[in-house]
């Protein structure tokens, strides 16, 4: 497997804490574009995250208390497809989030920054 660390933020924005359906969580879309490809987030037991990104799956630690968002210990299988553009963009961008926040059926991550990833609850529609 392919380790990623991914750098812990310091919470920010106007999140409302985890969310209380664990997922899984599909992308919608980062910073207002749409996200073609299918990745999904799920929340564990002991601040477990684990997920599948167009390529690969991941998990990690979440490593910040609510409304922040942090993941840690992140690793990922090595796995190579004709996706691996849209994998790096959802990869990096959740890299970058260090907020969390719920509104209907959509989990929203975001940052400082203006950044937003939007993840809608997989069997809501």
């Amino acid at each position: 497997m392919l380790a990623l660390a991914l750098a812990a933020c310091s919470p920010g924005g106007n999140g409302s804490g985890p969310p209380e359906q664990s997922g899984p969580w599909e992308l919608q879309s980062i910073d207002g574009t749409a996200f073609e490809a299918t990745a999904r987030i799920e929340f564990g037991a002991d601040q477990q995250i684990s997920g599948r990104a167009p390529c690969n799956s991941f998990s990690g630690q979440l490593d910040a208390a609510p409304p922040g968002f942090a993941m840690s210990d992140m690793v990922r299988s090595g796995m190579h497809c004709d996706e691996m553009e849209a994998e790096e963009r959802f990869l990096s961008a959740l890299q970058e989030m260090d907020a969390m926040s719920t509104r209907d059926a959509e989990l929203v991550l975001s940052n400082d920054a203006g950044r937003e990833m939007v993840f809608r609850l997989q069997d809501a529609r």
